[in-house]
């Protein structure tokens, strides 16, 4: 699967975003990527701005409800 750039440009603190698509095309993987319970093979995940390989779940200030 080639590689997506995500940006919620304009985004504003406390807002609520989704993701939607069939099943199986990777929603669930991107938002634990995004969380950090997962590691992405190639790129990197940007949270305001800033690289966050590395940095634990529980320094990311991210929920995630299904």
């Amino acid at each position: 699967m080639p590689g997506r750039r995500l940006s919620a440009g304009g985004a504003r603190a406390g807002a609520a975003y989704s993701f939607l698509g069939p099943s199986g095309c990777g929603k669930t993987t991107t938002l634990r990527m995004i969380a950090g319970f997962e590691r992405p093979t190639l790129g990197e995940i940007y949270l305001a701005g800033e690289p966050v390989a590395g940095a634990p779940p529980y320094h990311r200030n991210v929920n995630t409800v299904f």
